[in-house]
């Protein structure tokens, strides 16, 4: 969802973990979660949430009977609403500022005191029309 300059929009991050055995075959009592971190004009804003099987997609398996090499990947797609006060739009060049602003994500298991490395990449918006001055 994606609106005019005016409203409000909300972020979508797709996040794929690959795991070398079932994760949720270990232990349903651990805590597993991801946590999405964002800064927006020196603001910072978090949200956590929990990785189950009811949060995540399964997109591909190599796990078989005969098979002891497995492999999983699950999809969690992580979403925020970013208000317009949050963030500036990104100009083309030689239009105005292109502003970016880091999103990063980070995976946590807390049965085996695991974090992996935050992974942050650089976003913008961008808000683009169409405008017919053609007339008929």
């Amino acid at each position: 969802m994606l609106n005019g300059p005016e409203n409000d929009f909300k972020l979508n991050v797709d996040v794929y973990l690959e795991s070398f055995a079932d994760p949720f075959a270990l232990s349903t009592s651990s805590t597993r979660h991801l946590t999405l971190k964002a800064t927006f004009e020196n603001r910072t804003r978090e949200i956590i949430v929990p990785f189950t099987t009811s949060s995540s997609t399964l997109v591909s398996s190599t796990a078989t009977d005969k098979s002891k090499d497995e492999s999983y990947t699950f999809k969690v797609t992580l979403s925020m609403i970013i208000t317009k006060q949050d963030i500036k739009l990104w100009w083309p060049n030689g239009y105005g500022d292109q502003n970016l602003y880091v999103i990063g994500v980070q995976y946590c298991d807390d049965m085996v005191a695991y974090k992996s490395d935050w992974v942050e990449k650089r976003i913008g918006k961008r808000y683009i029309t169409f405008m017919n001055t053609h007339q008929i």
